[in-house]
């Protein structure tokens, strides 16, 4: 659940992250719902796998390493998006929570190198977090 906040007695920083959270949320599930793309990659691999003689055109590649390729990317890129989507999630309650300082500070990190919302979602988490203020929210000194 997420902290209650009183708009005419917190602080800006109370409010930064309250709306860093709502937005680690959303962004997590939109990153969810993006690495369910690498599912019709997986089905073409595991059809090439079965089926290779659909898939031989008489060039250099075998079906099988056109299968394989195709399933092993595809897995690749769903367990990741899986996985970076849930410890976005997971971030967006540690900042509601204000508890995982380091931890939401690394993601934030991390979260720079997913061009353009993710790195403009990582900026901001990065600055706010580095206020003294914040800081103190978090019970650090």
């Amino acid at each position: 659940m997420l902290l209650k906040v009183n708009p005419m007695t917190a602080g800006p920083e109370q409010e930064h992250l309250r709306l860093l959270s709502i937005f680690h949320y959303v962004w997590g599930g939109v990153t969810l719902a993006t690495s369910l793309l690498a599912l019709p990659h997986i089905g073409m691999g595991w059809w090439a796998l079965q089926s290779p003689e659909l898939f031989e055109s008489g060039g250099d590649m075998p079906a099988e390493l056109y299968g394989w390729m195709f399933l092993g990317f595809g897995l690749f890129f769903l367990v990741a998006g899986l996985i970076y989507g849930l410890v976005v999630i997971w971030v967006g309650r540690c900042l509601a929570k204000r508890k995982g300082y380091w931890f939401s500070f690394i993601v934030a990190c991390f979260e720079c190198l997913m061009v353009p919302i993710g790195t403009l979602l990582g900026v901001f988490t990065l600055i706010t977090l580095s206020k003294q203020t914040v800081k103190e929210l978090y019970g650090r000194p």
